[in-house]
């Protein structure tokens, strides 16, 4: 995953609409077999999740720019398990336990 500052996140957020339910239906058996790009549009559309995700968790010893990458790398765990665990919701519902369980792990990680 390429590295961004805070500034790239916050300028970017919104830029890129929202998958529908078709699309994102395409996308996620691309990126799950490798299609970076299928990844990065995946990515993109819901940047503003992460960030919602990730900004919930501020002020407990990991920067904004570290818990928005730990929470991408959430989303993109997520994608790969989704292949072999059906599920019948919009992929952002199945993720978020996965960016949640991201951040949380990395927060406790950080305080040992």
């Amino acid at each position: 995953m390429e590295e961004k500052t805070i500034d790239d996140y916050l300028n970017n957020i919104g830029e890129h609409a929202l998958l529908t339910t078709e699309e994102e239906q395409e996308l996620l058996p691309r990126a799950v077999g490798g299609d970076k790009m299928a990844q990065k549009r995946l990515i993109l559309a819901n940047q503003r999740f992460i960030a919602s995700i990730a900004n919930q968790y501020q002020n407990r010893g990991l920067s904004l720019l570290e818990l928005f990458n730990i929470c991408t790398q959430g989303f993109v765990d997520a994608a790969m398990e989704s292949a072999s665990k059906p599920h019948d919701q919009r992929f952002i519902k199945f993720a978020v336990p996965y960016m949640r369980k991201a951040i949380e792990d990395a927060i406790t990680a950080n305080k040992e």
